[in-house]
């Protein structure tokens, strides 16, 4: 490929210090949220009481494999400012979801990892991007996504990068689309948040 999309600046960063990749852009905001299974309560004002709650199941995707479990540890870390040891118990607690050493793995047939785990009763909250609550409730209807309170909220930044080889003028009118008010307004449609979207 001639583009490097990622769901963080990190890994196209890395692809430019070995350089394999020219300068990363920022080209859309998400953040995280709680997905919870169909039937569960559960408010920005509640959340961490009820991700605490040894009875309760959180599950999150690998950190170190993807960014999304990433995002979901830094969480845990604002949690420990709120309620000193949250941290260690929400990392130890937390079900790994991915097909990764490990991590809970997915079946192949499973279409929708999140909504997978909420029908096999792995997970009551999965901790994820808001914008994945959409296609969990569209497969598991129920499904609720909820915005976790500004004390606990991590943004995910997404980089993009033109990769040194291959067809760069390709590349780059793609990547100039992406951020040029029409791609950031589909990003924007699609639930993002388009950093680069004009104010009018």
């Amino acid at each position: 490929g001639d583009v490097f999309a990622s769901a963080d600046m990190g890994n196209p960063l890395a692809l430019t210090r070995q350089g394999k990749a020219g300068t990363v852009v920022l080209f859309a905001r998400n953040h995280l949220c709680a997905i919870v299974r169909p039937g569960f309560n559960a408010t920005p004002e509640n959340i961490l009481t009820k991700m605490l709650d040894p009875a309760i199941k959180i599950g999150t995707a690998t950190p170190g494999n993807d960014p999304g479990g990433d995002y979901a540890w830094g969480v845990f870390k604002k949690a420990d400012a709120q309620r000193p040891g949250s941290r260690a118990t929400l990392e130890e607690k937390a079900i790994k979801i991915g097909n990764v050493a490990g991590s809970t793995p997915v079946p192949p047939s499973a279409t929708n990892a999140v909504a997978w785990a909420f029908k096999e009763k792995r997970v009551d909250i999965f901790l994820s991007y808001c914008t994945g609550g959409r296609s969990v409730a569209a497969e598991l209807p129920g499904v609720a996504t909820v915005a976790l309170p500004r004390a606990l909220a991590v943004e995910a930044n997404y980089g993009l990068t033109l990769l040194t080889a291959g067809n760069e003028n390709r590349a780059a009118q793609f990547a100039f689309y992406i951020l040029s008010p029409a791609g950031q307004k589909i990003l924007a449609d699609h639930g993002f948040d388009a950093p680069l979207l004009p104010t009018m």
